[in-house]
């Protein structure tokens, strides 16, 4: 059987997740959890609702990841000096290090795939530009 486009993309997904999840096993820390670190490491804080739209995840499920970084010390919670029923979510210093060190035991991300070793420079940007499309159009639907 044809898989559809859409179906290919959504496999293209699943297995760079898994490839991507099984680098991150040995350091117990999950993708969305190494995701956000990186996010914050750049930022003084974000307050949860940003989270969820940086994990594409619903709030209920960005508190749980929250929840589980912020019990094993990688992150805090600082309630808003001018509103103090919002809470601002900050990487600690055991945060950083974690983040450091799975960084420096080579995990890479979306590096560690270059498509330029598989295919043409055309054929990355006609990829490119219908991937774009297809965002678009998906995004709309929302």
């Amino acid at each position: 059987m044809k898989l559809s486009i859409i179906g290919r993309i959504g496999i293209i997904s699943q297995l760079w997740k898994r490839h991507l999840q099984k680098q991150l096993v040995p350091h117990n820390i999950t993708l969305k959890q190494i995701y956000l670190l990186k996010h914050l490491i750049r930022v003084d804080y974000l307050y949860p609702s940003r989270i969820a739209e940086l994990l594409f995840c619903d709030r209920p499920t960005a508190s749980v990841i929250i929840g589980n970084l912020f019990k094993t010390g990688w992150v805090k919670k600082d309630h808003d000096s001018e509103n103090r029923k919002r809470v601002r979510i900050s990487i600690t210093l055991e945060g950083a290090k974690k983040l450091n060190q799975v960084l420096e035991a080579g995990y890479q991300g979306d590096r560690s795939l270059d498509l330029k070793t598989a295919l043409t420079k055309q054929e990355i940007k006609s990829l490119d530009g219908a991937l774009i499309k297809v965002q678009a159009i998906i995004e709309k639907m929302r």
